[in-house]
C-alpha cells in the first residue's frame, strides 16, 4: 500500500437518509479529486459506491 498525504480546506456537510443514518462528506478540490482518482485507479484499481475511496482523515488533532 501506497502512502498518500493530501492537504486541502472544504466545508463539511452532514447526508441524513430516511433511517436517521447520518454520513459526514468533505467536498474536495477539482485537483485533489483528480490526484486521488489517478492514484486509486493505478494502484489498486478497487472502486466503492458511486467512486468513493476509504481515507483516514485528521482534522486538527483529531484521526
Amino acid at each position: 500500500m501506497v502512502d498518500l498525504s493530501f492537504t486541502f480546506t472544504g466545508e463539511c456537510w452532514l447526508w441524513q437518509a430516511e433511517n436517521q443514518v447520518s454520513w459526514h462528506f468533505v467536498t474536495l478540490p477539482q485537483d485533489k479529486s483528480e490526484e486521488i482518482k489517478f492514484f486509486n485507479e493505478n494502484l489498486n484499481g478497487k472502486r466503492r459506491g458511486w467512486g468513493a475511496v476509504r481515507v483516514r482523515v485528521t482534522i486538527g488533532k483529531t484521526t
